[in-house]
């Protein structure tokens, strides 16, 4: 016995098959009625909206997001600031949490000795069903200069990504969940 899988983009398509036929004039509806809103769930496809940063010196923000993987929801995004407000969503949930101080602290010397280039992209394109993860960074320095990197990697790639992002991405994700740590 053998077993095929087979990935296949639907496409609107004219022709005379009823089925087809009815299944465009469905997904043209759903496009009208905004109930529905258009979600690419493609693993190359990963955006990350940049939240302002907290005020003062020595601020920072972290957002992480995650598709892909064999549903294509990916493994949680997680956004954290100097601030200290932790917001995760996930498969377990979503939910925002204040960290303490302590840990807060510890997090923010991982986030501000980050010297990582601005743009990293690193996707092997062997994996079809890889967890493809975007991390977006800003750091603001004491004399108020404004940095930001952003990487994009999946499991084959993220070897490559710089080792100062793999180091934030590691100690933020320790802390995702709903759950007080």
């Amino acid at each position: 016995m053998s077993l095929a899988i087979s990935l296949v983009t639907i496409l609107p398509q004219t022709g005379k098959n009823s089925n087809q036929q009815s299944q465009g004039s469905r997904v043209q509806q759903e496009k009208k009625d905004d109930k529905y809103p258009t979600v690419l769930n493609l693993p190359s496809v990963v955006t990350v909206q940049p939240i302002a940063l907290p005020d003062g010196d020595n601020a920072w923000a972290v957002q992480i997001v995650s598709r892909g993987g064999l549903t294509g929801k990916g493994r949680g995004d997680l956004t954290l600031a100097s601030d200290g407000r932790l917001y995760w969503n996930g498969a377990d949930g979503g939910c925002s949490r204040k960290l303490n101080d302590e840990t807060l602290a510890t997090l923010g010397k991982v986030v501000l000795a980050a010297d990582a280039p601005p743009s990293s992209t690193e996707r092997s394109g062997m994996c079809g069903d890889c967890y493809v993860t975007a991390m977006y960074l800003q750091q603001r320095t004491a004399s108020g200069v404004v940095r930001a990197s952003t990487a994009i990697w999946d499991e084959v790639s993220q070897a490559k990504i710089h080792a100062d992002l793999i180091t934030i991405y590691e100690s933020l994700m320790a802390l995702r969940g709903c759950k007080d740590q």
